[in-house]
């Protein structure tokens, strides 16, 4: 016979990795059940959609309170790397506040990019970027024997 808190565990184990996969990335370390950010930063990961048509692949980050100068933007191949990563200071009434602003989007693109020939626009907190993909991408049928 199962114990009681049988249900409730599972559903913790099931809590906790969700939270793990949501925010463990190569800028994190795993400790026990809760995910720590290396040198106690945090990241958030961003709400992000892809939209791709047959010429370009266009990303849209959801970014609120940045600067458009502090957001970092890397692209490979079929990779696109967001980073954010400040800290804010605000004195109020004599008081300093002192808070980290960071956010993190690893995304695995659709198809290969031309590293050369993007643009990105950054508008109200979002983020628009548009990629041109290569033109020697096509796709091969493959006849099975």
């Amino acid at each position: 016979m199962d114990d009681f808190f049988d249900d409730f565990r599972r559903l913790r184990k099931t809590i906790d990795k969700m939270f793990r996969d949501m925010f463990v990335d190569d800028f994190f370390e795993e400790t026990g059940t809760i995910a720590v950010p290396k040198e106690t930063r945090k990241y958030r990961a961003p709400i992000h959609d892809i939209v791709e048509n047959d010429k370009e692949v266009f990303v849209t980050i959801e970014l609120p309170g940045v600067k458009k100068e502090d957001i970092d933007i890397n692209i490979s191949e079929n990779e696109l790397e967001v980073k954010v990563d400040k800290d804010v200071e605000k004195k109020k009434e004599g008081e300093y506040l002192r808070t980290h602003l960071g956010f993190y989007k690893k995304i695995t693109l659709p198809a290969e990019v031309d590293e050369d020939n993007v643009k990105a626009t950054y508008n109200n907190g979002v983020l628009e970027i548009k990629l041109k993909k290569k033109k020697d991408t096509k796709k091969k049928k493959i006849k099975i024997d």
